[in-house]
């Protein structure tokens, strides 16, 4: 097991601290495609309302394992990768991930529904 997970409570720092690429804004009908950001040593591409790995391939993409933030899924993989990854696991938006060869497509975790009047 590489890399500790330390901090992973929400709100604290870690995993569930909601680090963010700073998603690019649809504005004045701009697209967002094309947009690029490097976290860590990985680049990624604003693809389809989500951040993609460019070491991702179409092929790779239809074969990824989607992953919930903050399932047991999620907490599993996060322990089990070497700690540097945890950067690309901690987004707050949805994110496409190559890790050790094997593709994970990370969901958000969807905010609770508003309590009933």
């Amino acid at each position: 097991m590489a890399g500790g997970m330390g901090g992973l409570a929400r709100g604290g720092s870690g995993l569930g601290g909601g680090a963010s690429f700073g998603a690019p804004a649809q504005s004045e009908g701009k697209s967002t495609e094309g947009k690029v950001r490097q976290i860590g040593s990985k680049t990624f591409y604003w693809k389809n309302s989500r951040w993609v790995d460019a070491s991702v391939t179409p092929d790779d993409d239809k074969k990824a394992t989607v992953v919930n933030q903050f399932s047991d899924e999620y907490f599993r993989l996060a322990r089990t990768q070497k700690a540097e990854y945890n950067q690309y696991l901690s987004l707050t938006e949805p994110v496409t991930v190559k890790l050790d060869g094997k593709v994970y497509k990370i969901e958000p975790e969807k905010p609770a529904p508003a309590p009933a009047r």
